[in-house]
């Protein structure tokens, strides 16, 4: 199969939208939404070059979770829908861009993040074959492997920030008004805050990762992602008996979100 395609890709999807009250029956529309507004870079995943593409698929968006609050309004279920189609703020309902703007952070960032997670998990059980013999013999490191994958793969590849004053880091000065691009991938391979970061270690301590991001701008869902990466290869290791790639893997084309389009692969179960 495709590991990417098959099955990295539509597991978390299936997750997040039923946490949503997504119908099963639009997940497709949902990432395929998800990935021309990520992959806006990539030839085979982008509406298009133009900017006018993009505002487009953030339209497309807006028009389908106007229609999710409205229906929301007046028929509440047990969803996140209802609960931010209904949310008052200070008393007064949310404001129609706000409650947009959460109700598309969280169906992409929502799945997207943790797909390319466990896809480029995958790849780095299948590039460490020790790793991989590890976690399978000892199930009971799924949540540290869990938060090694995350940082190994970085599926966010940059935040950008601006200065509020001077400062002096590492003996580059940064004054107050530049811009700063904040390359996460980079910073979890830091050798002075993690040691042998360019090995992967399903063991390893990973409280010191940032592929979250950091203080008020930490991962809203970061607890969510680590779970479901953890129970997915709890569950698939227990079973499988063989794994191995079938051809070469294929990355998008991103600057900002991003990890494999394609990992072809054979296995089998015991």
């Amino acid at each position: 199969c495709d590991f990417v395609k098959d099955i990295a890709l539509l597991y978390p999807l299936r997750v997040i939208m039923s946490i949503i009250g997504v119908a099963p029956d639009e997940e497709g529309m949902m990432l395929k939404l998800t990935q021309e507004l990520f992959g806006g870079q990539d030839p085979q995943q982008s509406r298009g070059e133009e900017v006018g593409a993009g505002l487009a698929v953030l339209r497309d968006f807006c028009n389908y979770f106007k229609g999710v609050v409205e229906d929301r309004k007046q028929a509440p279920t047990d969803d996140l829908a209802s609960i931010l189609a209904n949310a008052l703020v200070d008393g007064e309902p949310m404001a129609e861009l706000d409650q947009i703007s959460y109700f598309i952070i969280t169906a992409t960032a929502g799945h997207d993040t943790t797909s390319a997670t466990v896809g480029g998990g995958m790849k780095a059980l299948l590039d460490f074959p020790q790793q991989f013999k590890k976690l399978q013999e000892n199930l009971d490191l799924c949540h540290s492997a869990a938060r090694e994958m995350i940082r190994w793969v970085s599926p966010v590849r940059h935040m950008m920030r601006t200065a509020t004053e001077d400062a002096t880091f590492q003996g580059q000065t940064i004054h107050a008004g530049e811009n700063l691009s904040l390359w996460y991938p980079s910073a979890n391979r830091d050798e002075a805050a993690i040691e042998r970061p360019n090995e992967f270690d399903v063991a390893r301590d990973n409280r010191n990762q940032l592929a979250f991001g950091y203080g008020g701008h930490m991962c809203l869902g970061q607890h969510l992602a680590i779970l479901e990466v953890e129970c997915f290869f709890r569950e698939l290791l227990s079973r499988l008996d063989w794994i191995e790639m079938a051809g070469e893997p294929e990355w998008v084309q991103a600057v900002f979100v991003g990890g494999l389009k394609s990992m072809p692969v054979r296995y089998a179960f015991k």
